[in-house]
């Protein structure tokens, strides 16, 4: 999962044009002087962290490609029969 995905501007982040110190500083200096809704904006990141770049997060994602990458790897394994089995099965592997 890409940061771009989950990431809102002023929602759950602060976003600063690339390159710009100058809006950063600014940004920051606003932060510290008390940024109206500066905790709801931290708690939503840290929500949305929680949710889509935890370890437990990311390692289902990982075991779901390992998984499907398996699965895909069995009919393979399966030389001259799996065409066949294939078809009739619709691809499903339980059948």
């Amino acid at each position: 999962m890409s940061p771009v995905g989950v990431l809102r501007n002023q929602d759950n982040v602060i976003l600063v044009e690339p390159g710009n110190p100058g809006q950063v500083a600014q940004t920051i200096i606003d932060l510290l002087s008390g940024h109206e809704g500066r905790r709801d904006i931290g708690e939503r990141a840290r929500q949305t962290i929680q949710k889509h770049f935890s370890w437990n997060s990311v390692c289902s994602r990982t075991l779901d490609v390992y998984r499907e990458i398996l699965l895909e790897g069995a009919v393979l394994l399966l030389p001259g029969i799996a065409p066949e089995w294939h078809e009739r099965n619709g691809g499903q592997l339980d059948s």
